[in-house]
């Protein structure tokens, strides 16, 4: 278990109350309305990333000192220290290109929520309102991670975070990842204004939203259910990746959508959506 994963993660096992089972949507009778945010709440940054300024672009790879075991030794502050030290080296990664890399996707979530909606036999049951509106059914927060590979490409793993209240009045969230297959240099993806990543986050978000939408709607699979299968993978030429154990909670003959295990213990809070040829299987 990485350090970095486990800062995040214990805040979210904390507002999960170690949960033992699936968290579930509130099942509201009125419209459903979801509302993209232009927030970056802490709670869904990898420690050691940097910050392309106030955007929703994050760097993450260049070093690995977050993780390293030894940091652990002087406490806290090697901790901290250690977290300085990746976030200063993520930024030097990027460089000049940091400000063509500084998006916000908002409006993209929005587009692609209503069109999303508006092609659902059920769509009459959803609403999708405009950026920060207040007191929305699901609040959606987007954001990019450029991920440094073993060969200093980036790869793009985005992500939408939904905030919500059970049906007990409880305050939860979801992350829904992918992981895109594709590899550029930081010139690359910062070329013609950035249309690379634009493009990256069209397709992600292409992939991420139905399954949310399923799992709002409670089509998805329970990754507690007993007897569902699961399996052991790492992602193909990423620097710092561990193996993965996560329970299988659909597949079709190019992608899996994956809930993880930390420490043997399902994360009922995250969904991963990952092409198959984006992974080694053990």
């Amino acid at each position: 278990m990485k350090i970095s994963q486990l800062i995040p993660l214990f805040f979210s096992i904390v507002l999960a109350g170690c949960a033992t089972g699936p968290i579930r949507y509130p099942d509201l009778p009125g419209p459903i309305t979801l509302a993209p945010s232009s927030e970056v709440r802490t709670s869904t940054i990898t420690a050691g990333d940097y910050q392309i300024g106030n955007s929703q672009v994050f760097v993450g790879g260049a070093s690995d000192l977050t993780n390293n075991g030894a940091n652990a030794m002087f406490g806290a502050v090697g901790v901290l220290l250690a977290i300085k030290v990746d976030e200063r080296n993520n930024a030097a990664a990027v460089g000049a290109h940091e400000q063509k890399l500084g998006l916000n996707f908002e409006q993209a979530l929005q587009e692609k929520l209503q069109a999303h909606v508006a092609q659902m036999p059920e769509g009459q049951r959803y609403m999708v309102s405009a950026t920060n509106s207040p007191a929305p059914s699901i609040v959606v927060a987007p954001l990019a991670r450029l991920v440094i590979a073993s060969d200093k490409l980036a790869r793009l793993n985005f992500q939408l975070t939904t905030f919500f209240k059970t049906s007990a009045g409880d305050d939860k969230r979801k992350v829904y990842e992918y992981y895109s297959p594709t590899r550029l240099s930081f010139a690359q993806w910062s070329e013609s204004q950035a249309a690379p990543v634009q493009q990256a986050v069209g397709h992600a978000l292409d992939q991420i939203v139905p399954v949310m939408f399923q799992d709002i709607s409670g089509q998805l699979a329970d990754p507690f259910e007993a007897g569902r299968p699961t399996i052991r993978w790492s992602q193909k030429n990423t620097p710092f990746s561990s193996l993965s154990t996560s329970v299988v909670l659909q597949e079709t003959a190019n992608q899996f959508v994956l809930a993880p295990k930390i420490g043997g213990y399902i994360m009922p809070f995250s969904v991963v959506i990952v092409d198959k040829s984006r992974i080694e299987r053990q």
